[in-house]
């Protein structure tokens, strides 16, 4: 994995002051939400590393303007500023590579969790029939406005 001076940010990359990406009237109140977030993101990140579950992204972005999560391989620099990232970098290479474990035959499933002690039961979803869309109901307002149904609406009350 890339470390920050691998990677840094594009402002700090480009030589630039950091204080340069600041914007006028830009409201800071997110900050902590933004950064309690961001934290469930890390602590989520680091659980799947260390029980080996599920896809960790190497980067991964948020496009706000796009709602889009970006994610993207980042290959560290060999030639990083930090001595303890090429220690690392060089650890990683002189890793042995692990070799594919051979699976059994698929006669009978494994069993995950044989002690079930809240019972939960997964079920295909793919059979029976689909639920149809609910279909639209056309009420009859007699002429009147939106703002008529409103003020009577309001009358009811």
């Amino acid at each position: 994995y890339a470390c920050f001076e691998c990677a840094p940010p594009a402002v700090v990359a480009g030589g630039e002051d950091e204080r340069n990406i600041q914007r006028e009237g830009v409201c800071a109140a997110s900050l902590p939400t933004t950064m309690g977030i961001t934290a469930g993101f890390l602590a989520q990140a680091t659980l799947k590393h260390l029980l080996n579950f599920g896809t960790v992204s190497n980067f991964l972005g948020y496009d706000a303007l796009g709602d889009f999560f970006p994610t993207y391989a980042m290959k560290p620099n060999p030639d990083c500023g930090s001595a303890w990232c090429r220690r690392r970098q060089q650890e990683w290479r002189d890793k042995p590579t692990e070799h594919a474990v051979e699976t059994k035959d698929a006669e009978e499933p494994m069993e995950l969790h044989a002690d079930n002690e809240w019972g939960i039961v997964l079920e295909e979803s793919s059979h029976g029939p689909s639920a149809a869309a609910p279909k639209e109901q056309m009420v009859d307002t007699k002429g009147a406005s939106i703002s008529d149904l409103m003020a009577s609406l309001k009358g009811l009350q």
